[in-house]
């Protein structure tokens, strides 16, 4: 290794901080984000190579070997104006990749279901990310939005982790939902900028499933029952699975690390939806981490998210 090359370390990810920071150790960095943990697996926590560790630009970057992916993270306070925050962190991020391809994004907004300035701050969000995609790429901009999540955390800053590198890509839909992108306006100025999934191309391809909830077409189903949004969101997963499947044909599970993210706005409703995601989703292996996290809708009581990516990445 040439001299002054950044060593091969521990990249740890933890949750339960009261704001977001990044600790730094000879052999370890530790991302600490501000959503309450209920324990579980945690992704991606691996050997790593630091490439940029940039406080002052907001943005530090991490390739992690054993996939072949970066990993960037980027902590802003969302000061007076959430959505002109998002919108230049997100040229900024689209501008700082260069011509790698954005795999994954997750999202972490302070207070999302509170209006500042007479906008929810989610929509408030939507509005900036969608700005940025159409000012970076114009009419272009939907073959840039890659599988994301959107969630409420603690603090005051604006949280961007995502994964990018330079491999093809292809961006599925559900069809049993309203592409995020073509949403009405009865969700804000500007409609979310996300596809329902990713599908990384290289030997054994990798696939990140974006947040998903109860959300028929484009509207939330499912009542204030979170028995009834869970089976919801379950049948949704599986769709976009099954689509997963025409791209990728012949794709055996058994060779795949399979990964759930489950998201709670009420920590006394795990029981319930383990119980069916037990029944009806999850298989022997895979690992689910559940999180205590408002969600982008304030009727939403649940999200999840998949990821599917070589057994080798474990």
């Amino acid at each position: 290794m040439p001299p002054n090359t950044p060593s091969e370390h521990q990249l740890r990810i933890l949750f339960d901080g009261t704001h977001a920071e990044i600790l730094r150790q000879p052999e370890l960095t530790s991302i600490i984000l501000p959503l309450p943990f209920l324990g579980g697996q945690v992704p991606f926590s691996s050997k790593a190579v630091p490439v940029k560790t940039d406080d002052e630009q907001g943005w530090n970057v991490y390739l992690l070997p054993h996939l072949g992916i970066h990993l960037v993270i980027g902590i802003q306070p969302i000061g007076d104006s959430l959505e002109s925050i998002v919108e230049e962190r997100y040229r900024d991020l689209l501008t700082f990749i260069e011509d790698n391809r954005l795999y994954r994004v997750w999202n972490y907004i302070p207070k999302i279901n509170e209006e500042r300035g007479g906008m929810e701050n989610y929509r408030a969000f939507c509005s900036g990310r969608s700005k940025a995609f159409h000012a970076i790429a114009g009419d272009d901009s939907v073959a840039l939005m890659p599988s994301a999540s959107g969630l409420g955390c603690h603090g005051e800053d604006f949280i961007v982790l995502a994964l990018f590198g330079p491999d093809k890509v292809d961006h599925i839909e559900n069809p049993l939902q309203v592409p995020a992108y073509r949403y009405p306006k009865d969700y804000g100025p500007r409609p979310p900028s996300f596809s329902r999934g990713t599908i990384i191309h290289r030997g054994v391809p990798i696939s990140l499933i974006s947040g998903t909830a109860a959300v028929r077409g484009h509207e939330s189903v499912g009542g204030d029952d979170i028995r009834s949004q869970t089976e919801e969101t379950i049948r949704n997963l599986q769709s976009i699975l099954a689509e997963r499947e025409k791209v990728v044909p012949g794709l055996v599970d058994e060779q795949l690390h399979r990964h759930f993210t489950v998201y709670l706005r009420d920590r006394h409703d795990r029981a319930v939806v383990e119980e069916l995601l037990g029944a009806h989703l999850l298989r022997d292996r895979d690992e689910v981490l559940w999180l205590e996290a408002d969600i982008c809708r304030a009727e939403l009581k649940v999200e999840i998210e998949v990821a599917l990516y070589p057994l080798f990445g474990k």
